[in-house]
């Protein structure tokens, strides 16, 4: 359920969806075939945000609002057509998100209508709007807005319920997912992508919902589990249960990091440091230059497996949590390699069970697809893909 959710066009044929993180922007033209949305193998493409050294955040955002535009006016390009309708699934940095519950309590038994949960969740966004902007203030700016609003679960009278109208109630408890973000991002956006589609039915969405979403979609899973997110500069950690979004938080460390300390080692570009990974995984290195990465690999496992101990001890589940992780990066040495930490000692405490996480890696073939061989590896655009699976489950 979600409260203040646009609208979108049922009639929509062809949409230009872009998918928007931290290191690249990607785009593909789908177009609905008989009420079932498929991807124009021909029209994708994704572009790397342009690497820094040291991050600054305005020409961070600048350099990805560059990388938009430039992907959406070649896939338009190529199409030779106008779309319907542009979506864009937003990685981070680009909004804030937290779980929240609201408890309200009546002297006496009242009558759940939708208009009675629309002004309990709307007065919860305008609190929490302030909290944030006091705490995040360099992702919201000056005002922030609303990004989404998605229910995870409602409780009457302390019981789960999902058909809650026309009941009553004195304990009414609503756990909801909130995604801000800042208006004036929110308008860079909105205004890049206008300036290059020349359209107005543009549409927002945060890859964290879109995922959870989705995943189930293309695959069996787990009742409760742990999805991670490797990006560009961020690692986010989200926590489904019973199906649902029931957490979301991150730490500053992804892909980049990695990058960045091994192209300082080896005093080389960052394409030429990843390069030296994938010879590393491959088994390709040896002696001085295999000890090198080696010694990279180590430090940022340590570091980054830090980062995610203090990310999993404030967690609302504490040492409650599932033990299997779905793992997702947009580079396999990178999933290989944070895939391993993931299965340290120091991390099973955190588990009812006390033992060790249980990693999945999201490939091809968890999702059921067929392997396209690009630059002689095997890596087809799982995000687009998942993506695509989300645009489908909105217009049915």
């Amino acid at each position: 359920m979600s409260f203040g959710h646009a609208l979108f066009g049922g009639g929509a044929k062809t949409i230009l969806l872009l998918d928007i993180s931290s290191a690249s922007v990607g785009g593909v033209i789908i177009d609905n075939h008989k009420g079932n949305f498929q991807q124009s193998a021909k029209l994708t493409v994704r572009d790397e945000i342009e690497f820094q050294g040291d991050i600054d955040y305005s020409r961070f955002l600048s350099g990805t609002l560059d990388t938009t535009g430039k992907v959406a006016s070649k896939l338009l390009k190529n199409a030779g057509r106008r779309v319907d309708e542009v979506h864009c699934v937003l990685g981070s940095p680009w909004f804030v998100t937290h779980s929240r519950v609201i408890n309200y309590s009546s002297p006496r038994p009242v009558k759940i209508t939708k208009d009675l949960l629309r002004k309990l969740v709307q007065n919860d966004v305008k609190h929490f709007k302030v909290e944030e902007l006091e705490h995040n203030q360099l992702k919201l700016g000056r005002k922030a807005t609303t990004l989404e609003v998605r229910t995870t679960s409602i409780r009457l009278n302390g019981y789960e319920t999902k058909s809650p109208f026309d009941k009553e109630a004195e304990e009414i408890s609503i756990s909801l997912i909130i995604s801000l973000w800042s208006e004036d991002v929110g308008h860079a956006f909105t205004e890049t992508i206008k300036g290059v589609t020349h359209h107005k039915r543009i549409y927002f969405h945060t890859f964290p919902s879109v995922a959870v979403s989705s995943l189930g979609e293309a695959t069996p899973l787990p009742e409760k589990y742990l999805f991670i997110d490797i990006n560009g500069e961020i690692t986010d950690i989200l926590t489904i249960d019973k199906g649902a979004l029931a957490e979301v938080s991150s730490f500053p460390l992804g892909r980049n990091f990695v990058v960045r300390w091994l192209a300082s080692k080896t005093n080389s570009s960052p394409e030429h440091a990843l390069s030296m990974l994938s010879l590393y995984f491959e088994d390709q290195l040896h002696d001085k230059a295999k000890e090198e990465i080696e010694e990279v690999i180590e430090y940022v496992k340590r570091e980054w497996l830090a980062s995610l101990l203090k990310a999993l001890e404030k967690s609302s589940y504490e040492y409650l949590l599932p033990r299997n992780v779905y793992l997702l990066a947009r580079n396999l040495d990178i999933e290989l390699l944070f895939a391993d930490a993931l299965k340290s000692n120091d991390l099973s405490k955190f588990i009812h069970s006390n033992k060790p996480f249980v990693v999945t890696i999201i490939d091809e073939k968890l999702l059921g697809l067929k392997a396209d061989l690009l630059g002689g590896k095997v890596r087809s655009d799982l995000f687009l893909h998942l993506e695509t699976l989300f645009i489908n489950k909105l217009f049915s």
